[in-house]
């Protein structure tokens, strides 16, 4: 028997790495550098990173670190919020995959509008917005398909 928290945080750190490497690809590709945001995350804890893309261990691992962290736990809330009623097969496919893209809203308010300014205003200035949001909504559609293709094995069974 899998638990839906389990179920969620698997989902969530694979949700959190494709969110990640489409972060870091975007961008490279508008010159902001790949590693900022690795570095704009790590900048939350240790302001000696820089905010750019330069490469710098400490924003590589302790950016990393919490990127994933706390996609872990996101995607672990997410599967606990679903309803016990009839297990996870009450939302299959389409319907999860739109309850996950639906769960990367309030995550993308939360932190880029709500938290990050009061935490580090330099880091959520540094973030592009536009990528930050995309970057929330691809997670969340993202954790919807992993917790979507791990239910709908037949050996998986939720409790």
């Amino acid at each position: 028997m899998t638990s839906k928290a389990a179920v969620g945080a698997t989902s969530g750190l694979v949700a959190g790495m494709v969110m990640g490497f489409w972060v870091m690809a975007v961008m490279a590709a508008f010159g902001t550098g790949m590693l900022a945001p690795l570095n704009i995350i790590a900048h939350l804890v240790v302001r000696d990173v820089p905010l750019d893309g330069a490469f710098d261990w400490t924003g590589l691992l302790v950016g990393g670190a919490v990127h994933l962290v706390l996609s872990v736990l996101f995607g672990a809330l997410f599967g606990m919020a679903l309803r016990r009623r009839s297990g996870y097969r009450s939302l299959q496919g389409k319907a999860l995959v739109i309850a996950g893209f639906l769960f990367g809203l309030p995550l993308w308010l939360v932190d880029r509008v709500l938290l990050w300014p009061l935490i580090n205003l330099a880091g959520a200035r540094a973030f592009t917005p536009w990528v930050s949001f995309f970057g929330h909504v691809l997670y969340g559609s993202a954790l919807g398909i992993g917790v979507w293709s791990t239910i709908r094995t037949p050996t998986a069974r939720l409790g």
